[in-house]
């Protein structure tokens, strides 16, 4: 290193020095407030969060309150700054203030302390004052001719007063923004295409979080406002953002996929072969997953948007120092609707899934979602992902026929069956699945809605789960309820025996479903034996066994009606097209039950871990952004 590179780096050490002795010196209060100097120099200078963190770590607990003047004088100073100034020592006082308030929250957080968040950083008198100068100053900076570094900078601001406590329903900042409203703010940078590129993320976590605030318990102006947008640009901004993220996560995990083409050798190794194949880890990203669920179930015009390849910039003008905000461009190119994109993200996630993750298909399946994803003049490609089996290599399913997306959610669903017959068995991610199903059927039974698809399919999986959980049931009854697990198939099951013949493409998809059936008796036999005892006995289960074997009446009726039937055929082995012939005879002599409530689902529960999740994932990536101080002197010394 040359010279000047010595003496580079020695400046920057001795402005580090004295940016923290000058902290010190503020802890210390050894600074007058008439001292105007001292502040303007201060906030030349690059902030030093973990040395500010430092500062307040080493506070005891009782001398917080002692200190309550010196941080709300250094917090006035912080908020005077953004309100008055301009250029460098605004970016600097917004990054001090954010870092101020993270060091103090993050001491409460984590030792349990009693004291007074608010009142700590800004007084009980003056905050609200405060916070509605510095609020409506920091969204001029997101709606105006600012720099794309003050912009981040603000947005990483409020997504820190976000996050400060990991349940968010317990954070007293969020009052703030519930009394001094982002949301056009927000909704401003999605409706512009280049800030919507550089910023939407932020834009839409930020919004995800401020609708979770104390959702339930009070009306909340976000969840309002959200509900009742019909900005256009805005939400097709939103639908873009998110397309943009999942489908990054996408290539990224294709691109890391081993790449070998499947041949007659590499199909005899993988069958002699015990090595596993290693997939690459796909990233769950709660606080996108998030930000969709809200948009859908909240907004009834963003509905239109899961549908809809979303609208791309034609030219994305940004200033030549925005070194920071490079965008890849294949990470632009959008070519395919939001609930595609997202589908194909699923696929993604369920064939590296170890443990259980929670997805938010199931809640995604309102009534509006499902009547776009059935509409048969809506068709599409969407690329799904099978992991490795012992019959069959990893894949990219891309070369498919387009399709109703309602069939690219079954056969997700059909994939995730069929894979995870594991030890470690996800009953809550199976217990979802199964819900997604019947709310298609549901659907489908309701509006007489034909889909083509292969039932079949669906079918084989179901009697595989079945057979799975029965055989296993003394090893999966100690992790799980198998009989509510049995139910929800049986329910499926006998939607499609009592309406199939409403919503089955042809008659003779519903004589499939009675071959099927028989085809599989023993498996439903030992189904219907299987909560006896635990029905009759006190057990935890005793009520979901109850359940189970109240549901196995139409079940019990089939195979009693038709197997006799079969066997008085006096032949041993029939074939499906005498099995078939025997069925359609046999129709009329047959007596269901009509069992009750069939075509009624269960309603998606919101979970507060969810959003925690989101708070505790948001607050991590605040932490570990940087932003290289050249970058920003030089944006800043050109723009406002």
């Amino acid at each position: 290193m040359g010279k000047s590179g010595i003496e580079r780096r020695k400046s920057v050490n001795e402005l580090v020095c004295k940016v923290v002795s000058m902290y010190d010196k503020i802890f210390k209060s050894e600074v007058d407030d008439s001292n105007d100097e001292f502040w303007e120099e201060l906030f030349l200078l690059w902030a030093n969060k973990s040395q500010l963190c430092l500062i307040i770590d080493q506070i005891s607990i009782d001398q917080m309150q002692q200190i309550k003047q010196i941080v709300n004088r250094f917090v006035s100073k912080c908020i005077t700054t953004i309100t008055h100034q301009e250029g460098i020592r605004v970016y600097n006082a917004v990054q001090t203030l954010g870092f101020l308030i993270h060091a103090v929250a993050k001491k409460k957080e984590v030792l349990h302390c009693s004291f007074n968040l608010t009142d700590i950083l800004f007084g009980s008198d003056a905050g609200k004052t405060y916070m509605q100068m510095l609020i409506a100053r920091l969204c001029s900076f997101l709606t105006g001719n600012y720099s794309p570094v003050l912009k981040t900078c603000t947005l990483e601001f409020f997504l820190t007063m976000a996050t400060v406590t990991e349940n968010i329903n317990e954070n007293p900042l969020m009052e703030y923004f519930m009394n001094n409203c982002i949301f056009e703010a927000l909704t401003f940078i999605l409706e512009k295409c280049v800030d919507g590129n550089i910023h939407g993320r932020a834009a839409v976590v930020l919004l995800a979080l401020l609708i979770n605030y104390q959702k339930s318990v009070r009306e909340n102006p976000y969840m309002v406002k959200l509900s009742i947008l019909d900005n256009d640009l805005a939400l097709n901004g939103y639908s873009f953002v998110l397309s943009r993220e999942l489908l990054r996560l996408n290539r990224y995990f294709e691109n890391a996929l081993p790449n070998s083409t499947p041949s007659l050798w590499t199909f005899f190794g993988s069958v002699f072969s015990s090595d596993v194949v290693q997939l690459p880890s796909i990233q769950i990203d709660h606080s996108v997953l998030l930000a969709l669920y809200e948009a859908v179930h909240l907004n009834r015009n963003f509905i239109t948007a899961l549908t809809t390849v979303p609208a791309q910039c034609e030219e994305v003008k940004v200033h030549s120092t925005d070194v920071a905000f490079s965008l890849d461009d294949k990470a632009m190119e959008c070519n395919s609707n939001l609930f595609a994109t997202f589908l194909s993200y699923c696929s993604c996630v369920i064939s590296t899934l170890k443990g259980i993750k929670t997805i938010y298909l199931n809640a995604l399946l309102d009534q509006y979602a499902n009547m776009l994803m059935q509409d048969l003049s809506l068709s599409f490609k969407v690329p799904l992902f099978s992991r490795p089996m012992l019959h069959r290599k990893a894949e990219w399913k891309n070369h498919m026929q387009a399709k109703p997306l309602a069939c690219s959610v079954l056969s997700l669903c059909v994939e995730f069956i069929v894979s995870h017959l594991m030890k470690a068995f996800p009953f809550d991610l199976y217990s979802q699945v199964l819900g997604i199903i019947h709310r298609i059927l549901c659907f489908n039974k309701r509006c007489k809605i034909r889909l083509e698809f292969q039932w079949s399919t669906l079918w084989n999986v179901l009697f595989t789960l079945l057979r799975y959980v029965v055989n296993n049931s003394r090893m999966l009854i100690a992790e799980g309820d198998v009989f509510e697990l049995c139910s929800q198939v049986l329910v499926i099951l006998n939607v499609f025996i009592t309406f199939g013949d409403t919503f089955l493409p042809q008659t003779e998809i519903y004589d499939e479903l009675y071959y099927e059936l028989l085809r599989n008796n023993s498996t439903l036999q030992a189904m219907c034996i299987l909560p006896q005892e635990y029905a009759e006995k006190d057990s935890p289960y005793n009520e979901s066994a109850k359940k189970l074997l109240n549901g196995c009446v139409n079940v019990k009726a089939i195979l009693s009606h038709f197997l006799p039937k079969l066997d008085a055929a006096g032949c041993n082995v029939l074939s499906k097209e005498q099995i078939l012939a025997i069925v359609r005879q046999s129709y009329v002599t047959l007596s269901l039950k009509l069992q009750e409530n069939l075509d009624n689902f269960s309603r998606y529960q919101e979970k507060s871990a969810e959003v925690r999740s989101v708070v505790i994932e948001t607050s991590e990536s605040l932490n570990s952004s940087t932003l290289e101080q050249a970058i920003v002197i030089k944006e800043l010394q050109t723009i406002r």
